[in-house]
């Protein structure tokens, strides 16, 4: 495949941890590279998520016009970035910062925290919702306790293990107000597990700390949130462990949005839109996430 010619494409959005990304960094490389998103990393460690419109907004994003070819053809991974105040540049892909729109990650959490009366009724529909749409593979199986069948031995290797640490995250949960020692050892084992790019067991984390984002006051959440993170940071890939610290501060991707907006106004059909929607996210990643949130709500559950 010959390469591209170069592109010049412009920002539509920047999340506060894209801004500071890019006011703080000074060297950059390209770490990983997708037909539709790059994820790059600075001198401090720090990872960016470079997402086309078409894939949406997330916690790391800084969102940009489609290309008219994918970034592949673009951008090779350990092409450096450069940065020069209105535009950033990889490989054949130049970006215009200069009309990029804010763009909060942090969904209405206090909607659902406020009004506990909300998202109570409408956890079984939730969670059926989860179940109908939800990949084969995906740890989703955990919800109604059934391994998957069909899996090759090194797939169900991770549902069993993940099936040996829920339940001690579960009691973590449901005891979190004497301390986290059993939520942490929850977080270390399924940390890592699975394997790729966003292991499912990262993937199924993510959704609880959101759990608690719905569930906890901010102060609470932060704390468990970071809990979790941390306990899990070390034991991963570099972007899992970006998304997890995110989800930790309360941040999200604009379906999640989508779905808490559903839950604290909407009705049936808006909410099976949004798990519809999430559930697509990556090969199982959306998936994962979703029984991960149905889980750790389901250990608030009154």
């Amino acid at each position: 495949m010959t390469p591209a010619e170069a592109q010049a494409v412009r920002a539509s959005r920047a999340t506060p941890h894209a801004r500071a990304w890019l006011a703080t960094t000074t060297k950059a490389v390209a770490l990983h590279v997708f037909d539709a998103a790059i994820y790059a990393r600075n001198q401090a460690g720090d990872v960016i998520a470079i997402t086309s419109e078409t894939i949406g907004t997330g916690p790391l994003s800084l969102t940009v016009q489609a290309p008219s070819v994918p970034w592949t053809r673009l951008v090779a991974a350990g092409a450096p970035v450069e940065t020069t105040g209105a535009t950033l540049r990889i490989g054949r892909l130049d970006i215009d910062l200069s009309a990029a729109e804010d763009w909060d990650p942090v969904p209405a959490w206090t909607q659902l925290v406020s009004h506990p009366e909300r998202l109570a009724p409408r956890q079984g529909k939730l969670e059926d919702f989860v179940l109908r749409v939800a990949p084969a593979g995906s740890l989703v199986s955990l919800l109604h306790n059934q391994m998957p069948e069909g899996l090759p031995d090194t797939a169900l290797a991770v549902h069993r293990m993940a099936r040996q640490a829920v339940p001690v995250l579960l009691e973590g949960l449901s005891r979190i107000e004497k301390g986290y020692v059993q939520v942490e050892a929850a977080a270390q084992r399924l940390a890592g597990l699975g394997g790729g790019f966003t292991p499912a067991g990262d993937d199924f984390l993510m959704g609880v700390i959101y759990a608690l984002w719905s569930r906890l006051a901010r102060e609470p959440a932060l704390a468990a949130g970071r809990v979790i993170a941390d306990a899990a940071a070390p034991r991963t890939t570099t972007v899992s462990a970006a998304y997890l610290r995110a989800a930790a501060a309360g941040a999200a991707g604009d379906g999640w949005h989508d779905l808490v907006d559903a839950l604290v106004g909407g009705d049936d059909r808006s909410i099976e839109a949004a798990v519809t929607q999430l559930a697509r996210i990556g090969h199982t990643s959306g998936a994962d996430a979703l029984a991960g949130y149905v889980t750790g709500l389901e250990a608030f559950r009154t």
